[in-house]
C-alpha cells in the first residue's frame, strides 16, 4: 500500500506486512558530488510504525546529519545509498527515491524489501565518518588521490583500501544489524517479509562483491 498527500509537508506511507513506513518531505535538496554528478532529491524524515510503536529514523543518526532521498541522473536498477565523504562539510545520508524495474517502470525504493537495511547500513557509515579523527580523514583523502593517480598496486594503497573500504563496509553492515535488533526489542520489525537467513544472504552478497573487487588489486579478505 502507498498513500500520498499533496499537502505540505508532503507525506507518503508504504506498508510492508504489519509495518508502516511514513516518509515526510521536509525540503527540496539537490546535491552535486565531487564527480560532476547532480543528484535531484529531498531532505526527508522516515518514521517506522508498527502497532503502538513508532520510531523516527532521524533519532538513529549522528547529530548534525540529515536524511535525504536522491534520484540519480542515470537510471539504476540496483538499490543504492551513500554518505557524503569524510572531510565534506555536508553531513548527508542519501537513499535512492526509486528503483527502475525496466520498460520505464519504477517503484519507490522504500516499498522494496531490504531497503531499510540498506539505509541502516548507510547510517552505520555516517557514525563511522562522524567519529573519524583528522588523521583518518587525511588517510581517506590520500586513498582517493591514489585512486585518481591509478596507484592501485602499492602496499600503501592496499592498506588504506583494507581499512577504509573493507573494514568500513563490514562495520556498517554490523551496525545495520544492530539497528534492526534494537528496533525489534521496541516491537518494530523493520523487514517483516524477510527471514534473517535472507537478510544475511543479501549482506554476504554485498560483501562478496567487495571481495571480488579487492582480489583484483591483490587484497584477500
Amino acid at each position: 500500500m502507498k498513500e500520498h498527500s499533496d499537502e505540505l509537508p508532503a507525506v507518503e506511507i508504504f506498508q510492508r506486512g504489519p509495518l508502516l513506513i511514513k516518509k515526510t518531505l521536509l525540503a527540496e535538496h539537490d546535491y552535486d558530488d565531487d564527480y560532476g554528478h547532480t543528484w535531484s532529491g529531498s531532505h526527508i524524515e522516515i518514521e517506522l510504525i508498527q502497532g503502538l510503536q513508532r520510531r523516527a529514523l532521524s533519532s538513529l543518526i549522528p547529530s548534525g546529519w540529515i536524511l535525504c532521498e536522491s534520484s540519480a541522473s542515470e537510471e539504476s536498477k540496483v538499490p543504492n545509498g551513500f554518505c557524503t565523504e569524510p572531510g565534506d562539510p555536508r553531513k548527508e545520508i542519501h537513499l535512492d527515491a526509486e528503483i527502475h524495474l525496466g520498460e520505464e517502470q519504477t517503484e519507490p525504493l522504500l516499498q522494496q524489501d531490504f531497503s531499510l537495511m540498506l539505509l541502516f547500513h548507510e547510517i552505520g557509515h555516517a557514525w563511522s565518518i562522524d567519529a573519524m579523527t583528522p588523521l583518518q580523514i587525511e588517510d581517506f583523502q590520500e586513498m582517493k588521490r591514489m585512486q585518481i593517480k591509478q596507484e592501485l598496486r602499492t602496499e600503501r594503497y592496499k592498506d588504506l583500501v583494507f581499512r577504509y573500504v573493507w573494514e568500513e563496509e563490514s562495520k556498517a553492515w554490523s551496525h545495520a544489524l544492530g539497528i534492526r535488533k534494537d528496533l525489534e526489542t521496541e516491537g518494530i520489525d523493520s523487514e517483516p517479509r524477510m527471514t534473517m537467513t535472507e537478510i544475511h544472504t543479501k549482506i554476504h552478497s554485498s560483501l562478496g562483491s567487495y571481495r571480488t573487487s579487492l582480489r583484483k588489486i591483490g587484497i584477500t579478505v
